[in-house]
């Protein structure tokens, strides 16, 4: 699914209106059709009445769609809008007149509300509001007591912090903790960054339109989205493709196509091979990790490579797994000359991709070591871990470089910029310069290639922020190279596994997880993938 900013999203729309290709009512109506699923899905067993507040817009207008389509199922629903008639867009002003009044509540919003200020993470919903104005409290009690809330009020249209009624109503909104549907992007989120201009409307779900929005994967965009819909309203794709970057979501479609399928007869060498070189004294577990998340990741076979002293340990932990154990230095880690030992094994053990990095050690003998088995490797690689500062640039095979923030900014030497927008065009960037496949870890990891072309991670939680779980990303990355993935489809569906697998192991253990407990997931996570 292609990802866009705000104003490339309103330039696509403006080119599909303009060129004659979809009328813009055509699209409206699109749009509120989509929205209106989702509504009728989420109330099918609540009762109340769908409220939907409409902006002036045709994010307004969308939601005037919905209204009436709502209506028409014999859903209770009501509107309160911002505005009069009078002051609508042309289209919403069109939709508004086809309402019928006696099916569906219409209500102007009065020009003051009280404000009960921000709502904080944490808060209970007001039983009431804290004023005495009348016609808030009306309001107010018709959020709270709503079977869905309908934010139709601002769309990708905010570009400055909410203010005077507006932030009083969305405020109103977070506090009566009624179940919220945003169109497009909840109202007060910056499309571009995910940023809250002020306040912002907290969504249990969004149905964006057309193609999904930068600001809804970037925190904390991505918290007050929700669950986040793709609602395909007909965009000429060549209009897409001239307007957006190549830059996109994992999700959905993406995902599925990216699965490797073997075929019913393969046996474990067409499956793939991997072979892997990690762990030290001080992290042996590292080793442990990668090596079962590639095989959870669905490699047919794995060879490990690790300092001699690990040999009968791994052994013990791993009997799936072939280890070998070569020359260590004085630490525990790989000697340099262990490189020879591995280059001379690794042909033998017909693997078709290598991983390289996991629980190394930064000391220079491992480093050296990593340096010549990379310099010595023409097949695909994944280099994690301290094994990064050992890769050759700029490279001449592929390789897929799996940093977070401190080891990106170690090997490039550079701060890493924090903008969403600015952060993408680093990743894109430095790919195309050093002639990688970039994954940027995290809350939105980033996949840049040597093309140029981006992909951002749709899967993920804080719970993926504890010791080994980069060990398991790496693992995983490694098996769908090894099963024939080009090396952006790979960390892409290795980034979208890693996340999905650490959703449900969240479910289980909350806070707890361990990156044991991902690996434990990342099987089912890949069926999920075949199933997206």
């Amino acid at each position: 699914m292609r990802l866009v900013t705000a104003s490339e999203m309103q330039r696509i729309d403006r080119q599909t209106i303009d060129g004659g290709h979809v009328p813009s009512l055509v699209l409206m109506e699109r749009a509120g059709e989509a929205v209106a699923a989702r509504v009728l899905d989420a109330v099918r067993h609540r009762s109340g009445t769908v409220e939907i507040l409409c902006g002036k817009g045709n994010n307004g207008g969308d939601g005037l769609v919905v209204a009436r389509l709502l209506a028409a199922r014999g859903v209770p629903v009501r509107v309160h809008l911002m505005h009069g008639r009078d002051a609508l867009s042309p289209d919403a002003r069109a939709n508004f007149d086809r309402l019928d009044g006696d099916r569906i509540g219409i209500e102007i919003l009065p020009e003051q509300l009280e404000d009960p200020g921000p709502w904080r993470d944490g808060d209970p919903p007001l039983d009431a509001t804290p004023g005495a104005d009348p016609a808030t409290r009306q309001l107010f009690e018709a959020l709270r007591n709503a079977s869905l809330c309908v934010d139709a009020l601002l769309g990708t249209g905010v570009t400055s912090p909410l203010q005077g009624r507006l932030a009083a109503l969305v405020n109103l909104l977070d506090h009566a903790g009624c179940a919220t549907l945003a169109i497009d992007l909840p109202t007060g989120i910056d499309g571009d960054t995910g940023g809250v201009h002020g306040v912002a409307v907290r969504a249990d779900e969004t149905v964006t339109c057309g193609f999904q929005k930068v600001g809804l994967l970037f925190h904390p965009g991505r918290a007050h989205a929700g669950s986040v819909h793709v609602a395909d309203l007909g965009f000429p794709a060549a209009i897409a493709a001239s307007i957006a970057p190549q830059r996109f979501a994992i999700e959905g479609a993406l995902v599925r196509s990216w699965v490797p399928r073997h075929d019913p007869t393969a046996h474990k060498y067409a499956r793939g091979v991997l072979a892997i070189v990690a762990g030290s004294e001080a992290y042996a577990g590292a080793a442990v990790l990668a090596s079962m998340a590639a095989l959870r990741a669905g490699a047919g076979m794995v060879h490990l490579f690790v300092p001699e002293g690990l040999r009968a340990m791994m052994q013990m932990h791993l009997w799936e797994v072939i280890v070998h154990g070569v020359e260590s230095d004085g630490d525990g880690a790989l000697a340099a000359a262990a490189a020879a030992e591995i280059q001379t094994l690794l042909p033998r053990t017909r693997a078709r991709a290598l991983v390289i990095g996991p629980g190394l050690g930064a000391g220079e003998e491992p480093r050296a070591c990593a340096r010549a088995v990379l310099a010595g490797w023409s097949g695909p690689a994944v280099v994690d871990a301290d094994a990064i500062a050992a890769l050759p640039l700029p490279a001449t095979a592929a390789r897929i470089v799996t940093p977070h923030d401190g080891e990106l900014a170690r090997w490039l030497g550079t701060a890493i910029p924090e903008s969403p927008l600015e952060r993408l065009q680093f990743v894109a960037g430095t790919a195309r310069t050093r002639q990688v496949t970039l994954l940027a870890k995290g809350p939105a990891t980033i996949v840049g290639t040597p093309a140029g072309d981006l992909y951002v991670n749709t899967t993920g939680t804080p719970a993926l922020a504890t010791a080994g779980s980069g060990d398991v990303l790496a693992g995983a990355i490694g098996a769908l190279l090894a099963q024939g993935l080009a090396p952006e489809r790979a960390a892409g569906l290795g980034a979208w596994m890693h996340g999905a697998a650490a959703q449900a192991a969240a479910l289980e253990w909350g806070a707890g997880v361990l990156a044991r407990d991902i690996l434990a997931e990342l099987g089912s996570a890949l069926q999920a993938a075949a199933d997206a």
